[in-house]
């Protein structure tokens, strides 16, 4: 809508300075070059103005999305005090993972912990080396799985151990 009344305020100054140039012209007040610069300058107004806005908005989505991040940055994340209470995570040995295993026994896991499990129960082992595919219908745990496995939910019960390593 800015753009809109950009354009209206340069066809109104356009159309003053082309009457202002009709009512002026004298043989001693303007040159018809110099009338039709002015013109021309006056068309040329609408484009700038036109670009600035664009400009603008543009600057203005940018520092936004700065803002968010810096937000972002500085807020307490919400579940750092609980995570501390449930998971002592142990300092893994210094060549972790060697070997590739991949273990889990009896995960619970939650997105949020007012939320029922998206995991329950779940077990399995997998091999050194073994190449595994996760297959399912919509809703079966697919993405909740792999958000587990990279602790990006809260494992509630149970255990996920890489090469031995919760």
């Amino acid at each position: 809508w800015l753009t809109v009344r950009v354009v209206s305020l340069a066809s109104l100054v356009i159309f003053a300075t082309a009457v202002a140039a009709v009512l002026v012209a004298t043989p001693t007040a303007a040159s018809a070059a110099a009338t039709g610069l002015v013109i021309t300058y006056a068309f040329q107004l609408t484009g700038v103005l036109t670009e600035a806005v664009r400009a603008f908005t543009h600057s203005e989505q940018s520092l936004v999305s700065v803002e968010r991040v810096d937000e972002y940055g500085s807020m307490a994340r919400e579940d750092d005090a609980q995570r501390q209470q449930q998971h002592q995570p142990q300092q893994p040995p210094p060549h972790w993972p060697s070997d590739g295993k991949v273990e889990f026994d009896n995960v619970q896991m939650t997105y949020r912990l007012e939320l029922p499990p998206a995991l329950k129960g779940l077990s399995f082992a997998t091999k050194a080396g073994e190449k595994i595919g996760v297959v399912g219908r919509t809703g079966a745990g697919k993405s909740s799985l792999a958000a587990s496995l990279f602790r990006l939910g809260h494992i509630t019960a149970g255990a996920v151990r890489l090469d031995g390593v919760d």
